[in-house]
């Protein structure tokens, strides 16, 4: 008989904060949840009495894994750990890489697509003389992707040209960048057809200040110094080992004649008192 203690069945529940809430506030769930665990212990009992531990797949896959997690471990020991984010430093990456954390000019437009100059011109006349947009849109756009919204694009659209919902327009996009939001009727002849279309908003190019975002600034920081400090630490210890790596033993030879070089690819020497 195996006893499972609560202990036991808090540990083993999800590591995020929020969900081991979730879980442990529902009496449901946190049944269910025990229903899974207590089986795949039985699972494990069961294939451990046919030897499938043994089983030299299992074993390999399980010594890969205690090796990654070792690996790991030595990582955040040596590396990851003594990387520290400090005010100043993050303020000097931010002012340095400014570009990252700059938003580019955007609209905010509505538009319908039609297959003719005449059609347009006869849209931009009822519009003016006090037709709802949106209705015409739904009623004569060819654009299925946005007539259903009365012409509305979701979102912000870049210089980029593309548009949510309708892909890439680059020159409908140049054209608009033009035109002031002054929410009136454009036409705008495109290899799509002709756009009837309104500029509903426009913002500039706006660099955001640090304290904004200072989040994305610390993941990226922490990320490049972490890469830098390993490239550094696993330098080092190729050094301290003193490694030694045969590049000409990867040349496309190997695959010209398999099996015909058989040399290692490097191979170790290790420094007494190491």
């Amino acid at each position: 008989t195996t006893e499972i203690y609560t202990l036991s069945l808090h540990d083993a529940l999800p590591i995020s904060p929020w969900m081991k809430e979730s879980y442990e506030k529902d009496e449901t769930k946190k049944l269910d949840f025990l229903k899974h665990y207590v089986a795949n212990e039985l699972f494990y009992e069961k294939g451990v009495k046919l030897g499938y531990n043994k089983d030299p797949e299992v074993r390999e896959k399980t010594a890969n894994m205690e090796k990654n997690m070792v690996i790991q471990k030595v990582l955040d020991s040596e590396v990851y750990s003594k990387i520290k984010n400090d005010e100043d430093d993050l303020k000097n990456y931010y002012e340095a890489n400014k570009d990252k954390y700059t938003e580019k000019p955007a609209v905010k437009f509505r538009y319908i697509l039609t297959a003719s100059e005449d059609e347009a011109k006869n849209l931009v006349k009822q519009i003016e003389d006090g037709a709802d947009f949106g209705d015409l849109a739904r009623k004569h756009s060819i654009d299925e992707a946005t007539k259903k919204d009365g012409g509305s694009v979701s979102g912000w659209v870049r210089e980029d040209g593309y548009i949510p919902g309708a892909g890439k327009d680059k020159e409908m996009v140049k054209q608009l960048f033009k035109l002031s939001p002054d929410k009136k009727p454009h036409i705008i002849k495109s290899g799509k057809g002709f756009y009837t279309a309104e500029v509903t908003d426009k913002k500039g190019k706006r660099v955001r200040p640090f304290d904004e975002a200072k989040r994305e600034v610390e993941a990226s920081y922490k990320q490049d110094k972490s890469q830098k400090a390993l490239m550094k630490f696993m330098n080092d210890i190729l050094a301290v080992k003193d490694v030694e790596i045969y590049s000409e033993k990867f040349t496309p030879l190997e695959k010209s004649h398999p099996g015909r070089n058989k040399s290692k690819p490097g191979k170790k020497r290790e420094k007494k008192g190491l």
